[in-house]
């Protein structure tokens, strides 16, 4: 059985693939905290073989020769590394030293095109993705595919550092991204929007850089925009804009007309509640996911956007955004005594649904599921 775990460190996802049975996993794109990632292996004791990194990062510092030297797990990198580390010397001098630093580390593993591990019983592909860098690499396991920075959630992988191509990086996208399928649930390397996922099909209709109709049209638009590479860029928003392309676009429509007292009372009450919150008013992911194996099946309320549901969401859930519930309260359980469980991505629109419906339809029995889908997710629950 597939272990799938995702890390966020200040924009920046990162991930572990592990095996159930074999005990055996791999760590990608480490950043951040190497307790994090130790934690995680020894709570589902797993012994990480390989550490692999999808390119030559130049917004962060990597953490993989930390891990590599605490765990003994070999790195592992796409087979066009050491061509990319060969142009360290041409990056822009505010980026140098995290570039210097990430090309340190001894890469044990070079990684060709469609070349298959084995993670105990898990099958794991990799396939490179040059455009973002020369040795950009993406993996596929079980209908994921880990895509680094070659395509974001709304976005693609800079192509104005050196060793970029936005022609390749469109002929990765459309040829080898793309081959995996519509349904194919895409995890990138950096998110700065709170997104978990996305599929190929959604990117597909939604993302700017997608839309394009030639690959002339897509080298255009690429290399129209670009935000300047600043000294001490790290992580956070200064990385947001260095280290790849996103849409401006609101994740929501704007509001037609500024927010009602009572909308600005409930935000502040959801505020109160999200900090100060009873506990008898809360559940943890582990809670939650032993009341539903029990057969003890709380009514799962999910408050996201569609956009975001598609995504993945709590099994069982049933999604109504929270701008409609006002409109869809018949919709919902009429026994004051339904034990209820609202969700978002994180729980602070989840609180603010659960505030909201407690006034209305009297609900007693109503709790806020901590961390939301994202915490989920996090904790290697299962979506559907």
């Amino acid at each position: 059985m597939l272990i799938f775990r995702q890390f966020r460190t200040n924009g920046c996802l990162s991930y572990i693939v592990g095996c159930s049975s074999i005990r055996e996993a791999l760590i990608i794109d480490p950043a951040g905290d190497v307790k994090d990632y130790l934690d995680c292996l020894q709570e589902n004791r797993l012994t990480p073989s390989f550490i692999v990194e999808t390119h030559t990062h130049a917004d962060h510092q990597s953490i993989a020769a930390d891990l590599a030297k605490i765990t003994g797990a070999r790195i592992a990198m796409g087979e066009a590394y050491e061509t990319q580390r060969r142009l360290a010397e041409g990056v822009p001098d505010a980026i140098k030293a995290v570039v210097a630093a990430n090309c340190t580390p001894v890469v044990k593993r070079a990684l060709r095109d469609q070349e298959k591990i084995s993670v105990g019983e898990i099958p794991v592909y990799f396939f490179t993705t040059p455009g973002h860098t020369k040795d950009s690499i993406c993996v596929y396991v079980e209908g994921r595919v880990l895509t680094g920075d070659t395509l974001h959630i709304g976005g693609v992988g800079r192509c104005d550092v050196p060793g970029s191509d936005a022609g390749q990086l469109y002929d990765s996208i459309s040829g080898k991204l793309m081959a995996c399928g519509p349904d194919a649930i895409i995890y990138p390397g950096h998110d700065y929007n709170e997104n978990i996922n996305s599929t190929l099909a959604y990117e597909l209709r939604h993302n700017p850089f997608l839309a394009v109709k030639t690959r002339d049209d897509f080298i255009a638009k690429v290399n129209a925009i670009g935000t300047e590479i600043k000294p001490g860029m790290q992580c956070g928003a200064v990385a947001a804009s260095a280290s790849h392309l996103q849409s401006s676009h609101p994740k929501q429509p704007p509001a037609a007309a500024g927010p009602s007292p009572k909308e600005v009372m409930l935000t502040q009450m959801a505020q109160h509640f999200m900090h100060n919150a009873n506990p008898a008013q809360t559940i943890t992911t582990q809670d939650l996911k032993a009341e539903l194996d029990s057969g003890k099946k709380p009514y799962i309320l999910d408050v996201r956007q569609p956009e975001e549901v598609v995504r993945g969401k709590v099994p069982g859930a049933v999604a109504i955004p929270l701008g409609e519930l006002s409109a869809r309260l018949d919709e919902l359980p009429q026994d004051p005594d339904t034990p209820i469980v609202t969700v978002c991505a994180r729980g602070g629109r989840a609180a603010t649904a659960l505030l909201y419906l407690r006034e209305v339809k009297k609900y007693h029995n109503m709790r806020n599921l901590i961390g939301g889908t994202m915490g989920w997710v996090e904790a290697g629950m299962p979506i559907e």
